[in-house]
């Protein structure tokens, strides 16, 4: 496949085909998610077009295989590192936006402050089954825990509904990597409360608490999720 022009005056610029030839050499390199792989080709057909106007006697190939040579020994390992940190870097600062404007939401507040009410209702009052014995105070805490995670679980399906979960793992670390630090503590937390033998008011009081902290962690990383998603369609990253 040779270039678009034999002047080396003019400008080469690669074909919508030309470029899908840029985008498969990518992929053999080993980089799978297409956002990472369109941050790489925009660097990479430039380098390519720049250096085909130079050559222009030389094969499409030729001119791909020189302009990853000028990449040095890392090659696209750079490029895909610099905005892998820039996208998770941009995700957290979303991300505690998100947390921001869901605590001073009138409509987002008072929905978490209800699931806490909910919490607190079911902690109360929720009949003892003699069969637990020692363990019935672990039960109905954990069954709290596996609503919240089944709740984020369902969030992260719906969002990623359009997605394949394999060609947009960096897009869908957006609604892990930002909560997941937080989630883990409360987690940490929930089990450490529910080794206690009584549920006193105390206890049941913190657990509405980390279980309103936790509804906020999971809208905030579902809000984040969006915000990545709209950003990503801008720049042309997804369809």
């Amino acid at each position: 496949m040779n270039a678009t022009t034999n002047s080396p005056k003019h400008n080469i610029r690669l074909t919508a085909e030309q470029l899908d030839v840029l985008r498969a050499y990518i992929r053999k390199r080993g980089f799978t998610d297409e956002m990472v792989i369109h941050e790489i080709l925009d660097h990479f057909a430039c380098k390519t077009e720049e250096i085909w106007t130079e050559e222009p006697r030389l094969s499409l190939e030729a001119a791909m295989l020189k302009a990853h040579e000028s990449f040095g020994i890392m090659g696209f390992s750079p490029i895909a590192n610099s905005f892998s940190k820039n996208m998770q870097r941009q995700y957290m600062q979303w991300y505690k936006r998100q947390v921001l404007r869901i605590c001073t939401s009138l409509t987002w507040m008072p929905a978490c402050l209800l699931s806490g009410w909910l919490v607190y209702l079911f902690l109360r009052h929720a009949p003892a089954l003699p069969v637990l014995g020692d363990y019935q105070n672990t039960y109905a805490i954990m069954l709290v825990l596996l609503i919240l995670l089944v709740e984020k679980v369902l969030l992260i399906k719906y969002s990623l509904k359009n997605y394949h979960y394999s060609s947009y793992p960096l897009l869908r670390s957006s609604v892990v990597i930002t909560g997941g630090n937080w989630e883990i503590s409360v987690f940490l937390t929930y089990l450490f409360i529910s080794q206690a033998k009584e549920l006193s008011l105390g206890v049941i009081w913190c657990l509405v608490v980390l279980s309103i902290i936790h509804q906020i962690i999971i809208l905030a990383g579902y809000f984040t999720f969006e915000k990545a998603k709209e950003n990503a369609r801008i720049a042309g990253y997804i369809d």
